[in-house]
């Protein structure tokens, strides 16, 4: 007869582990009686785990996600799942320097112009996050619509490139070409000041990088003089 009592308890609902390394899942069978109804069976739909819980990820390419499931080996009914999200990472080695992060444009129109270097001084393949956020205002990254790839240009970088993935509205993730070149076009602004972080992935890079708006029209008052026109900025 199967114990109704019986469920599964999981010390967290879901983890973070990097790709190709591991973690320890805790989970814990409430409510047995019997010996067997403790023990507990895994299983992962893309990486492995044992039987001590022990989580090992795959080796990824991009930042992924699997599911773990515990279940009760007496009564296979009684289950959780774990969602385990699985981090990229690249050898920081690759990453000696970053030849270029630099905002090109003014008055509120900017592009970011990026350039990432191997240890040789060689331009190198890589991920690149860009973040907003000011999230109280209209966002001014670029919509996932870009229609130009990458350029191997050492002169130019491209005028746009296709988002890997768009986390949300405030972030997007963007792959440099194969020399190291991306141009990021952002949207117009009116504000005073903008801030983006950029992060390179794999490495330490996390920079903020600050935008000026448009300069504020000047209304030239007559028979004011000219320092209490020049004092209205």
């Amino acid at each position: 007869m199967a114990n109704l009592e019986l469920s599964i308890v999981l010390a967290k609902d879901n983890y973070v582990v990097q790709s190709g390394k591991s973690t320890y899942i805790q989970a814990i069978v409430k409510g047995w009686i019997k010996p067997k109804e403790k023990i507990l069976l895994w299983s992962a739909e893309k990486g492995s785990v044992d039987k001590n819980g022990k989580y090992i990820a795959p080796v990824v390419n991009e930042d992924d996600v699997d599911v773990v499931t515990v279940c009760c080996a007496e009564d296979r009914a009684v289950e959780e799942s774990i969602g385990i999200q699985i981090v990229f990472t690249e050898s920081t080695d690759e990453f000696v320097q970053i030849g270029e992060i630099k905002p090109i444009g003014l008055n509120g129109r900017y592009a970011i112009n990026i350039q990432c270097l191997n240890k040789k001084q060689f331009g190198h393949k890589c991920s690149i996050i860009i973040t907003d956020y000011d999230q109280e205002a209209e966002t001014i990254l670029p919509d996932a619509t870009y229609t130009k790839e990458p350029s191997d240009s050492e002169s130019k970088p491209a005028p746009g490139v296709i988002p890997i993935r768009k986390w949300s509205e405030f972030q997007i993730q963007v792959k440099t070409s194969k020399m190291g070149f991306v141009s990021i076009h952002l949207k117009p602004f009116t504000e005073k000041i903008r801030k983006l972080h950029v992060r390179i992935k794999g490495s330490t890079i996390d920079r903020e990088i600050i935008l000026k708006g448009p300069k504020p029209k000047i209304e030239l008052k007559k028979g004011a003089g000219f320092w209490a026109n020049a004092l209205q900025i």
